[in-house]
């Protein structure tokens, strides 16, 4: 899916984890918006935040890896 960026990771968090420690998968346009115009963004997850920090080394969001694999799945539109 084009309008999806995702990146690879090496770790898969932890359901418990919190959502701020967690690299959440959000839509290319957004992601622009957060981090060039300090804008709110949403993730796949539906959580919302102003990213502030670098996801690199952070373990990918479960939610949003489930939501990512449905829509490549086409089970989601």
């Amino acid at each position: 899916m084009s309008d999806t960026l995702t990146e690879p990771r090496i770790r898969i968090a932890d359901p418990e984890t919190d959502d701020n420690e967690v690299a959440h998968i959000v839509k290319r346009e957004a992601a622009n918006a957060g981090y060039i115009g300090q804008e709110m963004i949403e993730a796949l997850c539906g959580f919302k935040w102003i990213p502030n920090k670098n996801p690199e080394n952070l373990p990918i969001c479960r939610k949003c890896m489930y939501i990512l694999e449905l829509y490549r799945n086409g089970e989601l539109n």
